[in-house]
């Protein structure tokens, strides 16, 4: 089997849909012949697929039955015009499966009758596709077009709007296998200290957040904590310079509290060993909070350290209270503070508890696994 994959992302970048992506195709690429990537244009990119070089920031191996093409992308050509012309020109008559997180792209496929599975991270993004009520007709039509979806939001949402159950199925994001092979204990008390120069970071207990500064991740929801609680360091790896800059403004004044920009990829799992508490502070709302499946959530799991998260739906469908993490009512200072001396006070066998149950939890969804269990799904209904 051939797949096409089409992805309207920078690769390589720090992007969750980017790190997505490419565990993606890694994945892929173990389960069939050939997986065609194709990607917007930009120069540099050339350089970096020559030398194979390209997933290395993610901490992968460029795949041996992988090609990358990169389609024209600039302010006149879109991404998606320029991926229609070149199915048009080079691809009319495939009948390989086509793989996109793109609805324009995947609605021009239904049209066009081809294989192709679209993948939804956002119910609300893809309805307002102008052509969303003839996307859900198309998919319903016809026999090799398919939806798969990160969280139960997404499915449900997607069958109220006429969509039959069977053309859709949830698989949440998922974990790189390697990820649990990079606990490296010999960096420990090392690589924090490296990154903010301070050797006297590991003096007091490290609560630690990475990923995205967007308003509803929780982040300055979590500042006002670190304000309150002095005696405990308040780590952030995320976000980008500018976005750093301003938050550090608001708080100068305050000791406890580190940020960094983004970091490799490949070194998130050294960075989550040194931490004593893994944080999620999502608030109740926002454009991503009723249907994501966070990466983050997956890595913290397979870190095995204590995760200390929101209590929300889309949460729920993979952690546990008091089994695999530690639930507290969004926004809600007081219910994050209980939370969090309930777990500083727990035994070293009930954490230890909770640990293996974590780890168990990731195990069950890596992206080899999620792959199979997709190409599975797909075959299976296309009978």
């Amino acid at each position: 089997m051939i797949i096409r994959y089409f992805a309207k992302t920078h690769i390589p970048s720090y992007s969750a849909n980017s790190i997505q992506v490419v565990n993606m195709i890694i994945s892929l690429s173990k389960q069939v012949e050939k997986v065609f990537l194709y990607i917007p244009f930009k120069p540099k990119r050339l350089l970096l697929s020559s030398l194979k070089t390209i997933f290395f920031r993610y901490g992968v191996k460029y795949p041996k039955n992988l090609k990358i093409s990169f389609l024209k992308k600039d302010k006149n050509f879109l991404f998606e015009e320029s991926a229609i012309n070149y199915i048009n020109k080079k691809l009319q008559n495939s009948t390989d499966l086509f793989f996109t997180r793109n609805i324009f792209i995947a609605y021009f496929l239904t049209q066009k009758n081809k294989r192709v599975i679209y993948e939804s991270h956002e119910f609300s993004k893809d309805k307002q596709f102008k052509n969303f009520k003839s996307f859900i007709e198309s998919i319903n039509k016809h026999k090799y077009s398919k939806i798969i979806a990160i969280s139960n939001s997404i499915s449900q949402k997607y069958q109220k709007n006429g969509l039959m159950q069977q053309k859709i199925k949830v698989f949440p994001d998922g974990i790189n296998e390697d990820f649990f092979k990079k606990k490296n204990k010999k960096t420990k008390e090392k690589y924090l200290s490296k990154l903010f120069k301070n050797k006297g970071i590991y003096n007091q207990k490290i609560v630690l957040y990475t990923g995205s500064l967007k308003k509803e991740k929780g982040v300055y929801f979590l500042l006002k904590i670190a304000q309150k609680l002095p005696h405990i360091n308040f780590i952030i790896v995320g976000g980008r310079p500018k976005e750093i800059e301003e938050i550090k403004n608001d708080i100068n004044s305050y000791k406890n509290i580190y940020i960094h920009p983004y970091i490799k990829y490949k070194n998130i799992p050294v960075l989550l060993q040194e931490a004593d508490i893994l944080v999620m502070p999502y608030l109740k709302k926002g454009s991503l909070i009723d249907s994501m499946s966070p990466l983050k959530m997956f890595e913290y799991l397979a870190s095995g350290k204590p995760i200390l998260a929101s209590k929300l739906p889309v949460i729920e469908e993979i952690l546990q209270d008091n089994y695999n993490s530690f639930l507290f009512e969004p926004e809600n200072i007081d219910s994050f503070i209980k939370s969090l001396k309930k777990i500083f006070s727990l035994s070293i066998e009930d954490l230890k508890y909770i640990s293996n149950n974590a780890l168990q939890t990731a195990k069950q969804h890596t992206w080899d696994k999620r792959v199979k269990n997709i190409l599975n799904w797909y075959h299976k209904t296309c009978v």
